[in-house]
């Protein structure tokens, strides 16, 4: 059975997924077999992983998929549409994932970025502010 969806989307990104999936199913069997061994531990016997049925699902996407180009501009893969990111691009870490959540009829992009911790006496002399 082909997947559309699935097939279109970046390499990275389908192998991450079937990396969830087999995951759930690993948890799922490792759970039954100690329900079998303990089932006092469990307040139900565990069920298998349940899938949802809603056309739209967040996805995530590596920093191989996504390119940040001139410090503004995330690029998406396999096509030539850019956001603009703003001050974002400035980051000083690197980019890690994507994430494309949908919300009540739009869409929120979420960036994770690897940011190097400074050393303890830098944040100790660094005035913290709150507003």
């Amino acid at each position: 059975m082909k997947q559309t969806d699935y097939q279109s989307l970046p390499i990275q990104s389908s192998q991450g997924i079937m990396t969830t999936v087999f995951q759930n199913w690993k948890s799922f069997y490792g759970s039954l077999q100690e329900y079998k061994k303990n089932p006092a531990t469990f307040k139900a016997r565990p069920n298998i992983p349940s899938y949802c049925r809603s056309k739209e699902k967040e996805i995530f996407f590596s920093n191989q998929d996504f390119v940040i180009k001139a410090n503004k501009f995330l690029k998406f893969p396999q096509t030539k549409a850019r956001l603009n990111i703003g001050k974002l691009g400035y980051s000083e870490g690197k980019l890690k994932q994507v994430r494309v959540v949908p919300k009540y009829g739009h869409y929120v992009v979420e960036l994770v970025f690897q940011v190097p911790c400074r050393s303890r006496e830098k944040r100790i002399q660094e005035p913290l502010f709150v507003c």
